[in-house]
């Protein structure tokens, strides 16, 4: 029986063993075509052909270790809807890729621990860091990019996953949850800000603080943080403040405010490519609460 038993698991094991193998050479071979298969991917955008883009980009995502420009990508196309279907979650998977870069790259799985618990021979092991190894070097050859640009991505994937957090502040009846959500978008939205000084992030920040959403206001830091995304033109932060100082009695700074947030103008979600990373710096992007605000302004000048 235990011959029996020991046959079987020797097997199953080389069978495995040689899987992994596989996979592992296959990956370092394909690797090579990371930068070759976003360029198709921009290519299929620019002929319309959003299948074919999402297929080429995930395929690269793949082989590159999920880089900031691949998943932040594939994550606007979750969201935008064109290639495959509009799936939230899936963006947000991928937001988040593109803000752990750095430390997934710097922080790899423990490769010994996982071959012998495996029971991997150690030119298997070697294989796989070999192979870790040269993700991160197709990264640096092929889809790295100036560290304002990646900033950028971060930022905008932290906006994003912030605003997803704040929406459900207190949306539950259960206190404790509503914190936690609060705290959520405090982190992703301060993350933000340190990566490429997010105007938009500064104005949820602001609305944390004002309305004391972390469970104790702190009015004149939140009216700080607002104000001075509203000074950088950011259009949701425009209308708010100007629905503060409606409510003070300033009725002509509030409707100059709100002329102003009305005739920003709200730019469209775009899929990246490595020409318009700039773009996502603007903080009046059509995500969030950027057109719902910008209706509110328009609606309280017709009053």
């Amino acid at each position: 029986m235990r011959t029996m038993y020991g046959r079987f698991f020797y097997r199953n094991m080389k069978k495995l063993f040689f899987v992994i193998l596989g996979i592992v050479f296959s990956v370092c071979v394909s690797a090579q075509n990371a930068g070759e298969l976003y360029q198709q991917y921009e290519l299929a955008l620019s002929q319309g052909d959003y299948k074919k883009a999402f297929s080429a980009l995930s395929e690269c995502d793949n082989l590159c270790n999920h880089s900031p420009l691949s998943s932040f990508s594939l994550a606007l196309m979750y969201l935008i809807g064109e290639g495959t279907q509009i799936d939230t979650t899936q963006a947000m998977v991928y937001a988040s890729f593109t803000g752990s870069y750095d430390y997934r790259r710097n922080h790899p799985m423990d490769f010994d621990r996982f071959g012998e618990r495996m029971g991997l021979s150690t030119s298997a092991i070697q294989q796989m860091k070999d192979d870790f190894n040269e993700q991160n070097r197709q990264y640096d050859l092929y889809m790295k990019q100036p560290i304002k640009y990646e900033n950028i991505m971060k930022a905008f994937s932290n906006r994003w996953l912030g605003y997803f957090s704040f929406m459900y502040i207190n949306s539950s009846a259960d206190y404790e949850e509503n914190l936690a959500n609060a705290s959520s978008a405090l982190s992703s939205l301060q993350k933000a800000d340190s990566l490429s000084s997010d105007v938009y992030s500064l104005y949820l920040l602001g609305r944390i603080y004002y309305e004391g959403l972390l469970g104790y206001k702190e009015k004149e830091k939140g009216l700080r943080y607002i104000e001075l995304s509203a000074s950088r033109g950011c259009l949701s932060a425009l209308t708010y403040l100007g629905e503060i100082k409606y409510k003070q009695g300033e009725e002509k700074s509030a409707k100059r405010l709100w002329k102003e947030a009305a005739r920003t103008e709200v730019y469209p979600l775009v899929h990246p490519t490595r020409r318009n990373i700039l773009y996502f710096n603007s903080p009046n992007i059509d995500i969030g609460d950027v057109r719902e605000m910008k209706q509110r302004a328009i609606h309280y000048l017709k009053k």
